[in-house]
């Protein structure tokens, strides 16, 4: 058997699981300020709308990878396997595991980059804007709780 072909452990996939639910933790607060477009002062609609576009690129990668990972919980048939640690091993090629560690660093990346764009659009809130998108986080965090606390890949996916 070469070394391509031997089978390898994988990043456990709640690990990337949880790395794409904190990419998308960042993207409750984004949604303030796509709402507030219009009413900010001029000079700062440039900062604004460039961290705005970050945030879109750092969504599209974290869609990406969420996408990847339901194709790989899916053709290994982990769908009803618990949610946690080291239910659902993805056995396979160097390959497959460089792959899974591809989507796993891009869901970190897009993660840290979202998080990134909304520290800085939040320097630019004001009290009424900050009432707003914490009404927006608080939302998210139930959703994300949901996500967490499912008992299964397919329930999380979902």
């Amino acid at each position: 058997m070469d070394k391509t072909s031997k089978p390898m452990l994988d990043p456990d996939p709640l690990n990337i699981a949880i790395a794409i639910s904190s990419a998308c933790s960042a993207a409750a607060a984004i949604g303030t300020f796509v709402s507030m477009r219009g009413r900010e002062k001029k000079t700062k609609r440039n900062e604004i709308r460039n961290q705005l576009h970050k945030a879109y690129r750092a969504l599209n990668s974290t869609h990406k990878c969420l996408k990847d990972f339901i194709s790989f919980i899916e053709q290994f048939g982990h769908l009803d396997a618990a949610f946690r640690i080291a239910s659902a091993q993805i056995l396979g090629p160097t390959t497959i595991t460089n792959d899974l560690k591809r989507i796993y660093m891009g869901s970190c990346y897009a993660g840290r980059d979202l998080i990134e764009a909304a520290a800085k659009l939040s320097d630019l809130l004001d009290d009424q804007d900050a009432a707003e998108c914490q009404k927006n986080v608080m939302k998210f965090d139930d959703f994300l709780r949901q996500a967490l606390t499912s008992r299964t890949y397919g329930q999380y996916i979902n």
